[in-house]
């Protein structure tokens, strides 16, 4: 099934419902994973299979190299093959939280030829981000010391997922990193993604953070963030009264004022009040 494309998108699928059992059985072929690893579909099925994994199960993984070496080497000879090892490399390294400073450390010591390889994680962002640990620390440690062209490609794949990150509650971490960076281009870019679920975000406890860096990345951004609140009284009026949508008001009225934004600032409280 995973060497067959139709197939591996449904295993894939089903892998993504996160379910232990249905993991278990699919590590149960283990013995096989070199097929899988070394064909198209296969590494696509692989990648997804690392992403899902516990540290428990993806131990598993690693060990079954440990005692088919032979299997290994010719595995690695091969393009599939390679990309799938790189990857699970990459993965494990930067989010085990014993190894990770070893990988955060060449970030910021090695020039960037010696941290090329390193650098190949832009094609794995989405599940590094998906993983506590590496969306936390690896991957934000990766965007500040990467450089263009490779730090621009991982920064706009980053905005263009920008609002499915931003709900979520370990991935929403990445998107407040890189409205961080004072550039206001990828902020920009991010703010529109986001336009739609300003109100939405800012009723929840880790979306509102992902809000309040909205409005602090620029005074353009202050803006526009406060006329889309502005086109909405009533939500305004219950974000007041919210427990974490209190703190988006808050942050708004701050900004508004720092930014000369009186006309804003006034429409705001008087609006809160409603």
């Amino acid at each position: 099934m995973a060497r067959n494309p139709k197939d591996s998108r449904l295993l894939q699928k089903i892998l993504e419902l996160n379910n232990y059992d249905h993991m278990q059985k699919i590590l149960e072929v283990l013995s096989s994973i070199y097929e899988v690893m070394i064909c198209e579909s296969g590494h696509a099925l692989f990648v997804k299979l690392v992403e899902f994994c516990n540290n428990q199960q993806l131990h598993l993984i690693l060990s079954t190299f440990q005692f088919h070496m032979d299997l290994f080497l010719q595995t690695a000879f091969t393009k599939n093959g390679s990309m799938s090892i790189e990857m699970l490399i990459l993965f494990a390294l930067m989010t085990h939280r014993v190894e990770r400073p070893i990988v955060e450390k060449c970030f910021r010591v090695l020039n960037e030829k010696q941290n090329e390889v390193l650098y190949r994680v832009i094609s794995y962002f989405r599940d590094l981000a998906t993983n506590v640990n590496g969306c936390c620390i690896s991957l934000d440690v990766c965007i500040d010391h990467i450089t263009n062209p490779l730090r621009k490609e991982l920064l706009e794949r980053i905005v263009n997922q920008s609002a499915y990150f931003a709900h979520d509650p370990s991935r929403n971490y990445v998107v407040q990193h890189i409205l961080k960076l004072g550039d206001i281009e990828i902020s920009n870019k991010v703010c529109l993604q986001l336009e739609k679920e300003y109100i939405q975000l800012a009723f929840k406890r880790t979306g509102n953070r992902v809000f309040g860096k909205c409005l602090e990345s620029s005074k353009v951004e202050t803006i526009s963030v406060v006329d889309v609140l502005l086109t909405d009284a009533k939500a305004i009026a219950r974000l007041a009264k919210h427990f974490y949508g209190s703190y988006v008001i808050r942050k708004a009225l701050q900004y508004t004022k720092v930014h000369g934004q009186e006309v804003r600032h006034q429409d705001l409280v008087s609006f809160k009040g409603t």
